[in-house]
């Protein structure tokens, strides 16, 4: 009876662990979504701090360019170019006389500005520490067609190796947002559940078990386990990742 009673403790206590582990790794993941959407790689949904969602699909894959003394200059927004430079995936090239050819940065984001005036499109890792920001401003006075031949694009500006060109689009203006998505409302539940149960066990053993300081934190063996349960969270997270592009 008594080997029988240790069992079941020790498989509860592997029970726990496991799912110490899954719940873990379940909040992690939705963290990670919500980090991932804070920049849409796609273009299809573009946020600014202030709460303005942005869709450029009617941009997405336009090709344009500009031109400085000597240099030319193209790009493609939110994607690729067809005329390729010296990078993987280059989005935002330059050449100039003579034959020479540079990567200026792969797309790798937007960044909705505030008040729905506007999106930055940002290109990095370009060859030499060249980076280029693509700022496209909100213009209600055009229409739906967009002409990137029409578009009198300015000089670019080249501040520290950062090559900025901004033009305007009825297509860049943002739609504000009163409340967030599923996502968001999840995690503000769940902050604030955290909250309460940390302050209310908190409370409750001070005041009723007589516990001080560290002590009174509710848990707190398990608390002092989440670091770890967090790293091999993400490790089991990126692993699924990684097997799951393999797969393609």
């Amino acid at each position: 009876f008594g080997c029988s009673n240790w069992h079941r403790n020790e498989w509860g206590k592997i029970l726990k662990e496991g799912m110490k582990t899954k719940l873990l790794s379940f909040l992690v993941f939705i963290l990670l979504i919500e980090i991932s959407q804070s920049q849409d790689m796609d273009c299809g949904k573009i946020l600014s701090p202030d709460g303005h969602e942005y869709n450029l699909g009617a941009l997405i894959g336009i090709e344009m360019s500009g031109t400085y003394s000597v240099y030319d200059f193209w790009w493609n927004i939110c994607g690729e170019v067809e005329k390729q430079c010296d990078c993987a995936e280059p989005g935002y090239c330059q050449s100039w006389s003579g034959g020479g050819l540079a990567c200026i940065g792969q797309f790798s984001g937007g960044e909705g500005l505030n008040k729905g005036e506007g999106v930055e499109l940002l290109y990095n890792n370009g060859e030499g520490g060249r980076a280029g920001k693509i700022t496209i401003l909100c213009d209600k006075s055009s229409d739906g067609d967009f002409d990137p031949s029409s578009v009198k694009v300015e000089t670019p500006k080249i501040v520290q190796d950062v090559y900025s060109v901004e033009f305007k689009s009825i297509h860049a203006c943002g739609k504000s947002k009163n409340s967030g998505g599923g996502g968001t409302v999840f995690l503000i539940l769940l902050f604030l559940t955290i909250a309460i149960y940390l302050g209310g066990g908190f409370a409750f053993n001070k005041y009723k078990r007589h516990q001080e300081g560290v002590e009174a934190i509710p848990h707190l063996e398990f608390w002092l386990e989440v670091p770890g349960l967090v790293k091999d969270g993400a490790k089991f997270i990126h692993a699924k990742i990684q097997n799951f592009r393999n797969r393609d």
